[in-house]
């Protein structure tokens, strides 16, 4: 600054002030900004607590700008915040707090994310740090209640509703009993205890079949016959004269039951006829290739690759490399 002469030798011109700049290399220009999230979760009616730090103690007061994105909604999930806040001079850091609100919602869990921007006025820069979420975790379930029942003859099929007063977020497993004096097998097919309440939907229905157990056969209802015997209709009854090509009956892929006869079906899905397996124990790999100790009729041992099929139990197929009769080593002992 340019003082005034006491002896009135000069006169102060409208420029009388200048500033110079000391410019240290090892402290940035303008602060750095880094924004980090007080927790990962919260709960809805908590505070969602997001801390802005700078690398430097602030000569001035710094406004910093930011938005708040995410799943939640503002205003509905959460108090929706200004926008900017201040960090005062003299701090390295500020909170930004933001409310999360209540409701009665069955909902998924929602994220909030603050995100930095930069300041037009080029008042702080911002780090790779410059975004953090927090996810808002809802407690609140389904309620849920049973419908229908209700009387239904025998042979008969009567619904049952499990009804959600809203829908779930996510596919719900529900699970339930049956009791009563009615005994399940005999007089209600059994039923598995558990139902999917799939997300988005509010009811799912459970069919409780019963059975009619006052059937009895006669010795002309049954057919019997050897598997893979499979009979859907018969055309003519015991002592009917039958002409030749008439048919006698029809074979059919369904199997249908009488209500109350059991049914066990055994299905094949694999199946080798007169296969070679070894133990499972002797199947070597070498680089991806399953191979054998076999011992020839020389006596002598070799590694031999084979190409395996089936597995059954602690027994594998080999579909080659070993033939039958042929000795194939388990285990050596090398003592």
């Amino acid at each position: 600054d340019l003082r005034v002469a006491l002896a009135g030798r000069y006169v102060l011109g409208a420029a009388d002030e200048v500033t110079v700049s000391i410019d240290d290399p090892d402290v940035p220009d303008v602060p750095i900004l880094v924004l980090r999230a007080e927790s990962e979760t919260i709960s809805e009616s908590g505070m969602a607590t997001f801390t802005i730090e700078t690398t430097v103690e602030l000569v001035e007061d710094l406004d910093v700008f930011y938005v708040v994105e995410g799943s939640a909604t503002p205003d509905v999930d959460f108090n929706a915040p200004d926008g900017d806040i201040t960090m005062g001079k003299g701090q390295e850091r500020v909170t930004l707090s933001i409310p999360i609100r209540t409701d009665d919602d069955v909902e998924a869990d929602e994220s909030v994310t603050v995100r930095l921007i930069v300041d037009p006025n080029g008042g702080y820069r911002l780090s790779d740090r410059d975004r953090a979420t927090i996810q808002i975790q809802s407690a609140d379930l389904p309620e849920l209640t049973l419908t229908g029942g209700g009387e239904v003859t025998e042979g008969g099929t009567v619904m049952v509703t499990i009804l959600a007063d809203q829908a779930p977020d996510t596919d719900t497993s529900v699970n339930y009993s049956v009791s009563g004096s009615a005994q399940a097998g005999i007089d209600y097919e059994v039923v598995t205890g558990t139902a999917l309440l799939p997300a988005g939907q509010r009811s799912v229905d459970i069919p409780i079949r019963t059975i009619h157990d006052d059937v009895f056969f006669m010795p002309g209802d049954m057919v019997v016959a050897d598997w893979p015997a499979r009979v859907g209709s018969v055309e003519v009854e015991d002592g009917d004269l039958v002409q030749s090509g008439t048919p006698l009956f029809n074979l059919t892929e369904s199997l249908v039951g009488v209500d109350g006869a059991v049914v066990t079906i055994d299905v094949v899905v694999q199946q080798s006829v007169d296969a070679v397996v070894v133990p499972l124990a002797a199947v070597l790999s070498d680089g991806g290739q399953d191979t054998v100790r076999v011992v020839t009729s020389e006596g002598v041992i070799e590694r031999r690759a084979i190409s395996t099929g089936m597995l059954d139990g602690a027994y594998v197929e080999v579909v080659s490399g070993v033939a039958p009769g042929e000795y194939v080593i388990l285990e050596i002992d090398r003592s």
